[in-house]
């Protein structure tokens, strides 16, 4: 249906998707109008005018209309998709309190009042009338549980349908990045997979008796690792959520690049000689260390190691308690008009070289991911922790300790 307008309806997809996530959807579907009228020949912008309309307006998620797993009746969004798709097994212990679960769900789908307290009030009253088969904390836990995953899966599965109608060949895997994120998601963010392998998945959970969805499908108990296409072959549930209160979700794919502020695009790692330690079991052991962290990217494809990467770059302080400690601690190494002043632009400048920086290393430092990203010319150098997503220091190294990173950190280089 789209034919050689199909990149142009793409690039109007995400000027809509910027524009909604501010929040102001009047003015994002003005612009979607002007964008139509505007860029696409009246037949093409007629035929995928209300698609986006009706999916943006009442998901606005991804920028895709659900669609009943018929494809004959279509279904304006993913409240009426939850509604008349209720595939979902709300658990013996409530009984009756199915629909107090539909309720709770059809509220925040809908984004009446404050989720959490009408989940909250909707658990306790449903935990009182549970009797003695669970405490009254274990029967609250399960049910926001049950909810909030019930709110995801309906976005995420009316999604991956419309993706489908809509022509879409390629969706992305983003997780929300935070000290919370599990290492499931961690590790499918940013992946991209068929839009089709999706949608055979959503049809045949659709097709599956409730009570055996869970047997059928379980939730990955190891974190995913290799190639996605290995990775979505061995998975039994191939898409979010992937776990209780799983916040992970799919939009459409796009390419994406590691830039850096020179203009450079960098793509692959590279592994480091560690021919300057002269311990050859220490040696050994950094070098066992790139070794993995050049395994974690290898894999992947451009776009998919750009996401994890270009992630990171809205990482916060992993510690703000101690961020005048840790300021008193490495202001001394910065001089000149640029040096910060305060905690503020201590923070402000790491934030920064984040967004600005010349070379990039990972490595491993006790077990655990991290990535440096290093302006030269400043030697400034920012540390997130890939784990958790934070930041865990921002110094300038000194010359003999910066050749020691480079001889055994793995290097993304052009």
């Amino acid at each position: 249906m789209l034919g050689a307008y199909q990149g142009e309806v793409e690039r109007i997809m995400r000027g809509l998707e910027d524009r909604l996530a501010k929040g102001d959807t009047d003015s994002a579907l003005d612009w979607l109008d002007s964008e139509m009228r505007d860029k696409l020949p009246a037949e093409v912008s007629a035929a995928v005018r209300d698609h986006i309309r009706n999916a943006w307006t009442d998901a606005a998620m991804s920028g895709v209309k659900p669609a009943q797993k018929t494809g004959t009746e279509k279904l304006p969004s993913a409240i009426k998709w939850f509604d008349a798709a209720q595939n979902y097994d709300y658990g013996a212990l409530y009984g009756d309190y199915a629909e107090e679960i539909r309720q709770s769900v059809l509220k925040e789908l809908e984004g009446e009042g404050d989720p959490y307290r009408s989940i909250t009030v909707r658990a306790r009253r449903a935990a009182g009338k549970a009797g003695e088969k669970l405490s009254k904390p274990e029967v609250e836990n399960r049910y926001r549980m049950v909810v909030s995953n019930a709110v995801n899966k309906a976005r995420n599965f009316s999604q991956v349908l419309s993706m489908q109608e809509l022509g879409f060949q390629e969706l992305e895997i983003v997780a929300i990045l935070d000290q919370k994120t599990s290492s499931i998601c961690r590790s499918m963010n940013g992946r991209r997979v068929r839009v089709q392998t999706m949608a055979d998945f959503v049809n045949d959970v659709l097709d599956t008796e409730p009570a055996a969805i869970a047997k059928s499908f379980p939730w990955p108990k190891t974190t995913p690792q290799g190639k996605t296409t290995q990775v979505m072959d061995a998975l039994a549930c191939k898409m979010p959520p992937y776990h209780g209160r799983c916040r992970t979700t799919v939009v459409v794919g796009r390419e994406e690049r590691i830039v850096t502020r020179n203009g450079d695009e960098l793509t692959q790692p590279k592994m480091p000689e560690a021919a300057s330690l002269a311990d050859p079991a220490d040696a050994r052991t950094k070098r066992q260390e790139a070794l993995l962290r050049w395994q974690d990217y290898h894999d992947l494809t451009a776009s998919e190691f750009a996401s994890k990467v270009n992630a990171l770059q809205g990482a916060t302080w992993g510690h703000p308690e101690a961020l005048d400690e840790h300021f008193k601690k490495h202001v001394k190494e910065f001089s000149g008009d640029g040096a910060p002043k305060n905690v503020k632009e201590y923070v402000a400048l790491a934030k920064n070289v984040l967004t600005g920086y010349d070379r990039m290393f990972v490595y491993y430092n006790g077990g655990r991911p991290r990535t440096m990203f290093y302006r030269t010319k400043e030697n400034q150098a920012v540390v997130v922790d890939d784990s958790s997503s934070t930041i865990a220091t921002f110094f300038r190294p000194k010359k003999n300790m910066f050749a020691q990173y480079e001889d055994t950190y793995v290097e993304v280089i052009p």
